[in-house]
């Protein structure tokens, strides 16, 4: 289903199985396996588990501790919703994120990296805090001079590394504190900010993009050259304007749609690298 670098999820008719890789505490290089089989839908509370205790040769990365193995997958069009939410939440609650969409930012960032340590970060509509988290893990906020801002209406629980500010990044006000809270210009802008839906499709993209679009002016005025921006978009509904703008601004606008979104959801993410400055 996906691949994480100590553990794996197989997906199947009437259930899923987790398998997780880990260190031996007397052999660095052995690792032992934890098996756990799910019915669907999964009772998360109480798994049949099986465990294996035979150790088999494996990589350990020795600053991490993680087991890096070969996994086999299996697409994600060969399971049902009902198996694929099991899955989601089940990964995202292994992995101690607040939400899913972490799981999504992972999954974008693996197939075209961007995060590195002790970037200036900006996460526009933060709530929960899974991409803070994700991000501060991988940009080693905390054990540098990097800085992470987000931004986001609601409360936030605060994360560790990350400076939270709950507002509206169209006030007054807004821009210049959050460029005071970097000490710079940002690396990368993160948005994936959603309308509440409506129900009426037609409506709900209108809403979606005209967030984009205030991101995207926001990423304008905080970006490096050479910086990057993600933002959540409507698959096939991205206006020509839009595309115009990031492609005015940026050197490579790309759609991308991670394997942690719903099968059925029409979102999916713009990634514009390669930014060429407020002048465009």
């Amino acid at each position: 289903y996906t691949v994480f670098p100590n553990f794996a999820v197989s997906v199947w008719a009437d259930g899923f199985h987790f398998l997780r890789a880990r260190p031996h505490r007397n052999d660095p290089e052995q690792c032992l396996f934890d098996n756990w089989w799910y019915a669907s839908p999964a009772s998360l509370q109480a798994p049949s588990m099986q465990r294996s205790n035979s150790g088999m040769p494996a990589d350990v990365n020795p600053d991490t501790g993680e087991v890096d193995v070969t996994w086999l997958t299996y697409p994600q069009d060969s399971i049902g919703p009902a198996i694929e939410e099991d899955v989601a939440v089940f990964v995202t609650q292994q992995r101690g994120f607040r939400s899913r969409a972490a799981l999504k930012l992972e999954q974008i960032e693996a197939k075209f990296p961007f995060l590195a340590p002790h970037q200036r970060v900006v996460d526009l509509g933060c709530a929960p805090g899974g991409w803070l988290q994700l991000v501060a893990r991988r940009c080693q906020i905390e054990d540098g001079p990097g800085k992470l801002v987000g931004i986001d209406l609601l409360p936030v629980d605060p994360v560790p590394g990350a400076q939270i500010v709950q507002g509206d990044i169209t006030d007054p006000g807004m821009l210049e504190g959050v460029r005071r809270l970097l000490d710079g210009p940002a690396d990368l802008v993160l948005s994936d900010m959603a309308a509440a839906t409506t129900g009426h499709r037609a409506t709900d993209h209108l809403r979606t993009m005209g967030l984009l679009e205030v991101a995207l002016d926001f990423a304008v005025e905080v970006l490096t050259p050479g910086g990057v921006f993600l933002a959540k978009a409507f698959r096939g509904g991205t206006d020509k304007a839009l595309l115009d703008a990031l492609n005015q601004h940026f050197d490579k606008v790309r759609h991308v749609k991670p394997d942690a979104s719903r099968s059925e959801s029409v979102e999916t993410y713009l990634l514009a690298t390669g930014f060429k400055g407020a002048g465009g």
